[in-house]
This record gives structure tokens, C-alpha cells and sequence, in this order.
């Protein structure tokens, strides 16, 4: 109040006869009082999630079906030149082949034998894959009594091929081999040179992976022998023997892998085999 009181004072008691100062004009605002539209809440669209990309195709995985001439080429190739991922998707597609080739639907209409082909040829490819899936599936095959003798040899020879030298099949493989050789001794011969080239190629998934392990140890290592097969009159292999490697692990999972093979009876005596076998780490090959 006391403030107020004296600027009053003040502007009273100026100089005598000065006119009084003009008052300092007011802006003014003119204010509209024209209402607002009422806010209107309206429901957000849903959000839009784009949809992911397609995935790549594998040209390889897509030619793999029950109706595929090359199942072992496809198999091998994958095997050598893909990633894992796509050799387990090609696993699993090769198991789904092999339900196709067995069922109604696909045998309806076709020859009898062109079942047991693609079926033989489905198995070699699940041995390039190879894996203790595979070898299971195989070794299931190998003993299922209703399959034919040639199928069930296939079979049992690509178990060992996809995963050698477990020990927890042994017993299931000779049991399947005592199967078959009784089933052989009612056999025709088959003709020797193509049994041999086929069941020997059956075998080198299984070589392969016994020098890739080989390779873990030593990866220089490169060596050149050949593998002695004995095959008696009912198609089983007596001996097998490795007639020269340093590397001696190496040598027992070869031989192993030639121990289980079962051919179709080819001599009414017993017949050796020999395969010639080069590894080198830039190049795995059986001669």
C-alpha cells in the first residue's frame, strides 16, 4: 500500500504548469469466440506387418523327390559343396522321399522293380548326406523282413556308410547280415563286375568321412593304398584289409566301413575285391 501511495504522490505534486504526459496507448486483441469444432476420436487402422521376404530356393533341395533319376548325384553334391543347414533340410527331405516311394499313391501304375530302384537310390543319397538320423533310418530299413533282399543290403551297407564305426549298431548289423546270407544262399548269382562297382560306390560317403576325421588329427595328411574285400559265396565280406597306411586309425574305420558292406551273391566261392583308395586334403577320392 505504502508503494501504491507514493507514485500517486508523485504524479500529483509534478512540476507546476507542465501538461500532463499523454497516455501510453493500449493494444488491444480482439479475441474470436467463434466455438472449436468438436475433436473427433476415430479408431487407428490396424497396424500393417509387412510380409518377411520369400525365402531362397535351392535349386539342388527341389530336385529332390521320389520322382528324381539322380538321387545319389544330388546326395553327393550337396554333401561336398552346401552348408549344413542345407544338408539337414536335404536330410529330411530325403526321409520324406523315401515315405513317398512306399506308399499307394506313388507305386500305383509304375513297374514293380522301379520301387526297390528309387528306393536303393533314395538310401545311397541319405549315406553322401550321412548322419546319425539317416543311419538309424537305414538300419530300420536294413531290417524290415518285408523288403526285398536287395533292398534291405542297400540299406544296411548306406548305415554304415552315413555314420561309421558306431559300436551301438554293431550287434542290429549282424544280425541283419545272418538274415540275408541265409536268404542269399536261394540267390542267383549276380553278375560280379557291376555288383562290385555298385556296393564299392555305396562305400565311399563312408571312406570320405573316415578321412575327414582322419584330417582333424593330421591335415597334411595325403596317402594312397588299396582296400582287400574277401566276399564269400552268400555275399557277406569276410575280411577286410587295408594293405598298407601310415595312418592307422584311418585304416581301421576303412576297414570297417568294408567289413559292412553285403553284396549280392556273386561267386559260389569266395571272391576278393580290391579298391584302390587316394585321399589328399584338397581332393577325397576312391579310384
Amino acid at each position: 500500500m505504502r508503494r501504491l501511495s507514493l507514485v500517486g504522490f508523485l504524479a500529483a505534486t509534478g512540476c507546476a504548469g507542465a501538461p500532463a504526459p499523454s497516455p501510453t496507448p493500449v493494444a488491444t486483441v480482439t479475441v474470436d469466440d467463434t466455438p472449436l469444432p468438436p475433436i473427433e476420436i476415430v479408431d487407428a487402422p490396424p497396424p500393417t506387418i509387412a510380409e518377411p521376404p520369400p525365402a531362397e530356393t535351392n535349386p539342388l533341395l527341389e530336385q529332390l523327390t521320389a520322382d528324381s533319376e539322380n538321387l545319389p548325384e544330388l546326395g553327393a553334391s550337396i554333401a561336398k559343396h552346401q552348408p549344413l543347414a542345407v544338408k539337414l533340410d536335404a536330410a529330411d527331405r530325403l526321409l520324406a522321399v523315401a515315405r513317398t516311394v512306399d506308399s499307394e499313391a506313388w507305386g500305383a501304375g509304375k513297374d514293380p522293380g522301379l520301387r526297390d530302384a528309387r528306393a536303393i537310390d533314395t538310401y545311397d543319397a541319405m549315406a553322401e548326406i550321412g548322419g546319425e538320423k539317416l543311419a538309424d533310418f537305414l538300419l530300420d530299413q536294413a531290417e524290415t523282413t518285408a523288403l526285398s533282399p536287395a533292398r534291405r543290403r542297400a540299406a544296411a551297407t548306406d548305415a554304415e556308410s552315413a555314420f561309421p564305426g558306431d559300436a551301438s549298431r554293431s550287434k542290429r548289423r549282424a544280425k541283419v547280415a545272418g538274415e540275408l546270407a541265409q536268404l542269399a544262399a536261394r540267390e542267383s548269382l549276380a553278375p560280379a563286375n557291376a555288383e562290385a562297382a555298385a556296393v564299392t560306390k555305396r562305400l565311399r560317403p563312408g571312406f570320405r568321412r573316415c578321412y575327414e576325421r582322419a584330417l582333424e588329427a593330421e591335415p597334411t595328411l595325403e596317402v594312397s593304398f588299396r582296400l582287400n574285400l574277401t566276399v564269400d559265396a552268400r555275399g557277406g565280406v569276410s575280411l577286410s584289409k587295408a594293405d598298407a597306411t601310415p595312418a592307422k586309425d584311418l585304416a581301421r574305420c576303412i576297414e570297417g566301413v568294408g567289413k559292412s558292406a553285403l553284396f549280392a551273391p556273386i561267386a559260389k566261392n569266395s571272391t576278393v575285391i580290391v579298391v584302390p583308395i587316394a585321399f589328399n586334403p584338397s581332393r577325397v577320392r576312391s579310384l
